[in-house]
């Protein structure tokens, strides 16, 4: 009995560490956000506001003649298997002097997570520029905490300090949960995948999805 309340004990400490620093999160992107808005004036904001939707409507008209021109494809990936493979399928075809983003929350273990890692790896020997991005804040660190989970995020700096030349590593400022894939190529059109999928075994079994984006104009917009 008296083993069973300590249990609940601790379950009941790690769940409260849990939300607060979900609220310590919240309250860290909306101090930012804040601070974003008042730092800025009001006619730069219109300006901003202005801007950006003029680079929606180029976006849209840019995407309207690249599917003209082109034959821009929009694909639904429906679970991890499909995203794996489409990922897979573009670190093989990139070839030499073409770019690959890799920007997700999260890298955990398992038979695909060293699968990715070791294609990574062999486009970055090809020659092709890697730019590695996955969070390292004190949340994910507590989520691990919590969820009882590790991280690759090691095994992508190894990579940067082996081949410095080719890739690089970044560690955001502020915790995001983006999962950005964007393949820049000279040959073939450029490919985007994105969506809500991280990567590590114990995803494989989530309903979840990404999208599959080919086209030079919109992929460059992302």
């Amino acid at each position: 009995m008296k083993c069973t309340k300590q249990k609940l004990a601790v379950r009941l400490c790690t769940l409260s560490l849990c939300w607060t620093a979900f609220f310590l999160h919240q309250i860290q992107w909306s101090v930012h956000e804040c601070f974003s808005m008042l730092t800025v004036s009001e006619p730069r904001r219109k300006l901003r506001w202005k801007d950006e939707s003029e680079k929606i409507q180029k976006m849209l008209d840019q995407g309207g003649q690249s599917m003209q021109k082109t034959h821009m494809q929009i694909e639904l990936l429906t679970g991890y298997e499909a995203t794996f493979a489409a990922v897979m399928a573009e670190l093989e075809a990139c070839e030499t002097g073409d770019e690959v983003l890799f920007s997700v929350y999260v890298v955990e273990p398992g038979q695909s997570s060293e699968a990715l890692i070791s294609g990574l790896a062999a486009a970055a020997r090809r020659g092709v520029r890697l730019r590695l991005r996955t969070d390292c804040s004190v949340l994910s660190s507590f989520t691990r905490l919590c969820e009882g989970t590790t991280t690759l995020v090691y095994r992508l700096q190894q990579m940067r300090d082996e081949m410095p030349d080719t890739v690089v590593f970044e560690q955001p400022q502020i915790p995001t949960h983006a999962k950005l894939l964007t393949f820049r190529k000279l040959a073939s059109a450029d490919v985007a995948i994105f969506g809500g999928i991280n990567f590590g075994d114990r995803f494989r079994s989530w309903h979840d999805f990404a999208i599959r984006l080919e086209g030079d104009a919109l992929v460059s917009e992302l």
